[in-house]
């Protein structure tokens, strides 16, 4: 987490919250982010630090005590009956989960594999959104690790794209294995 991000991604919460939008930060999946962020909007929004961010923030993480306990934040969300904003990691938020009613999704950090992020926001766009999805993917200026994981991303969905291009056809085509050996 670059100390350059954290006033870009207040601004794009305040703009958020401003038109009432449900906000859904998913993360590279290190929970103190989420305790970082947390820290930052309650301080943001109350003009001090609250240490009881669990009333302020909803924080569902892979290290939930309980699955009970993710799924009654999960469900608040979903539900509306909490203005706070979802902070999650992608172990619990990139896969498998619905969340509809967030609308938009700021993106924290550059991940290294550009489908958990695909992931990640599929989990706001699904059926049943009848919102318009914003996603927010935040890159610092300058930033040397950011600049080498974007690198990498392209490289990877490269040759994501050229292992899977054969195995995409129409279904009346003939199916075409390439030659593993040149």
């Amino acid at each position: 987490m670059r100390r350059g991000s954290i006033p870009q991604i207040l601004k794009q919460f305040n703009q958020a919250s401003k038109q009432l939008e449900r906000v859904f930060f998913p993360n590279a999946g290190w929970p103190y982010v989420s305790d970082i962020i947390s820290h930052y909007i309650v301080g943001y929004l109350f003009g001090f630090k609250n240490d009881f961010l669990d009333f302020c923030v909803l924080c569902l993480c892979m290290f939930a005590r309980h699955r009970n306990e993710s799924e009654a934040v999960r469900e608040e969300f979903t539900n509306g009956t909490s203005s706070a904003p979802l902070l999650v990691t992608a172990g619990c938020g990139g896969t498998g989960i619905n969340l509809q009613s967030g609308s938009v999704i700021i993106q924290m950090e550059v991940w290294w594999n550009m489908n958990h992020e695909r992931q990640a926001y599929a989990r706001c766009l699904r059926q049943g959104q009848d919102k318009m999805v914003k996603v927010y993917k935040l890159f610092a200026e300058n930033s040397n690790i950011d600049i080498m994981i974007s690198k990498c991303q392209v490289r990877k969905d490269k040759l994501n794209s050229q292992v899977m291009k054969p195995l995409v056809r129409k279904d009346d085509d003939p199916l075409i294995i390439p030659a593993l050996h040149s």
